[in-house]
């Protein structure tokens, strides 16, 4: 959540989003794995699902769409057209969940291991380019939350053209 949110704050030049999405992308990060509970596998379907059907305080019925949304992209396909769910949002509402998402799955990324590797990111974004730097902790290899990254960059490079390059 920390991470999503970092970045959220940094890319806000090439987003556009307002504050009320940063809530979305702070319940979606701390709801991201909550499927974890039925299935490892397709949690990111399950988290969707709990969070969909959940009363989350202080969001209505649209903001929790865009919370389990987010959460359903943060791993594995894309938003396509054969997600029913998906394609009856709004189109304003896709766009938000579609950059939503990218930024969770990026932040996800880098804390693959769950081991906190990765503590803080700063974002630097250029012409054509976003610039990651990574903090890590002391005397730790990041090693499988870059690999992890270039795995699932994809979604990110797509929503907002420009490519991500990471530093350590």
């Amino acid at each position: 959540t920390s991470l999503a949110l970092q970045m959220f704050d940094q890319l806000k030049q090439i987003h556009g989003l307002g504050e009320e999405c940063r809530e979305y992308l702070e319940a979606a990060a701390t709801l991201h794995d909550v499927g974890y509970h039925i299935s490892h596998t397709n949690h990111h379907h399950h988290s969707y699902y709990i969070i969909k059907n959940s009363e989350l305080l202080g969001f209505n019925e649209n903001e929790i769409n865009i919370i389990a949304h987010t959460a359903r992209y943060h791993r594995k396909s894309h938003p396509k057209d054969s997600h029913i769910d998906f394609c009856e949002l709004p189109f304003k509402t896709q766009l938000i969940v579609k950059k939503l998402a990218s930024i969770l799955r990026i932040a996800d990324s880098l804390d693959r291991t769950h081991k906190k590797t990765v503590h803080s990111v700063e974002c630097r974004v250029k012409s054509s380019k976003v610039e990651m730097i990574l903090h890590t902790a002391k005397n730790s290899n990041p090693e499988i939350e870059l690999w992890n990254v270039e795995r699932r960059k994809g979604l990110f490079e797509e929503v907002f053209g420009k490519k991500i390059f990471l530093k350590k």
